[in-house]
């Protein structure tokens, strides 16, 4: 389901963004941020 996510949020910012390197920026920033809220996730379990 997580990755469902991130392919629509990558469709999303590829059809808002037409230059690539934005684009693959926000990409990074959004994974730093799922990995962060995973290790958060754990961390509270």
């Amino acid at each position: 389901m997580a990755r469902n996510r991130l392919a629509v949020t990558e469709a999303e910012i590829r059809r808002k963004e037409p230059n690539p390197s934005s684009v693959d920026r926000a990409m990074r920033m959004e994974r730093l941020f799922a990995s962060c809220n995973r290790v958060l996730a754990e961390v509270r379990a």
